[in-house]
């Protein structure tokens, strides 16, 4: 599986593990294409130290690293703002990621939540707070504590149209 994007502050950047990189087996376990590493992804328990074999500029290295809570891929709005208070954010799935496409995936809004009220929906795709990108939940969890309490305006995406959605 070629690793097509690395987070910053992730178990993988953690581990030298670069953009291009061909990640060939995790945890002893043979990697034969993206949708495998997905799976062997989700299936690793966290707090464990782990090995990539991967292949770089034709040489085959070894990182071990460990997969701990920062790699956690999904949080609780509330975690982040109140005004997201009853959401589930999501990193993007690696097939949308490696199509281009970035951000972070509302997976779940509770209907009466305070997100709800505000117009968020489960499915919505944010892209931008106060219309500076946001490519992925660390940059997210960023511009959020930017923000402070103040003003805090998302950009979504909503099957092919863009919305600017203040939160209150």
């Amino acid at each position: 599986a070629v690793v097509t994007q690395v987070l910053p502050d992730s178990a993988a950047a953690r581990a030298g593990i670069e953009a291009g990189d061909v990640i060939t087996a995790l945890d002893g376990k043979p990697v034969r294409s993206a949708a495998e590493l997905e799976n062997i992804e989700g299936l690793l328990p966290m707090e464990r130290n782990l090995s990539a074999d991967l292949l770089r500029e034709g040489k085959s290295l070894r990182r071990s690293f460990r997969l701990d809570a920062s790699s956690v891929t999904r949080v609780r709005g509330a975690e982040l703002d109140p005004r997201l208070a009853g959401t589930v954010l999501s990193e993007l799935p690696m097939n949308l990621r490696q199509r281009g496409v970035s951000g972070v995936q509302l997976s779940d809004v509770e209907s009466d939540s305070r997100a709800a009220l505000n117009g968020l929906a489960a499915g919505d795709l944010i892209v931008a707070v106060n219309r500076v990108e946001a490519n992925n939940l660390a940059q997210l969890r960023v511009l959020i504590e930017r923000a402070g309490d103040g003003a805090l305006m998302l950009t979504i995406y909503r099957g092919r149209r863009a919305y600017l959605v203040p939160l209150r």
